[in-house]
């Protein structure tokens, strides 16, 4: 049947354990697999990625954010492709 997703970010942060260290990013996504046409839920599930940051440097941490947000996309449309077929 048909399905649609929704995908929710509750966090897109970069969390310092201490000062001058370089952070660890941290993306959570929250996803919900509905079923059409009456939008009930099919599934759902919440994905968080670590990611910990080369250096504390702005480049770096963007960086860390990129390779987070690639590794969430992945196993969001792993889990997708699992539950809606």
């Amino acid at each position: 049947g048909e399905h649609s997703l929704n995908v929710d970010v509750r966090s897109f942060e970069a969390r310092y354990d201490a000062p001058g260290l370089a952070p660890m990013v941290v993306v959570t996504a929250r996803a919900r697999l509905l079923a059409l046409p009456d939008r009930s839920v099919a599934a759902e599930r919440t994905f968080t990625v670590q990611q910990p940051a080369a250096a504390n440097r702005v480049s770096a941490i963007v960086e860390a954010f990129d390779i987070a947000t690639r590794d969430l996309n992945t196993q969001i449309v792993a889990w997708t492709d699992a539950n809606a077929g």
